[in-house]
């Protein structure tokens, strides 16, 4: 369901979610999902999660 990225290097840890959707705003179930993922990996450098279910909101 979620793509996670890689760990980079050996203190820092990245997770990344890869989006097909272009031009839309962040859903609330994204902006959950990444607070879930900040908790989860506190020192994790960076967190992104988008939707990659293929449907296509323009704002």
């Amino acid at each position: 369901m979620i793509a996670v990225g890689n760990l980079l290097a050996r203190t820092r840890t990245c997770i990344h979610c890869i989006t097909i959707r272009s031009f839309a705003s962040r859903t609330d179930g994204e902006e959950r999902i990444t607070q879930v993922l900040k908790d989860q990996f506190p020192q994790a450098s960076h967190v992104k999660v988008v939707d990659i279910s293929g449907e296509r909101k323009h704002v």
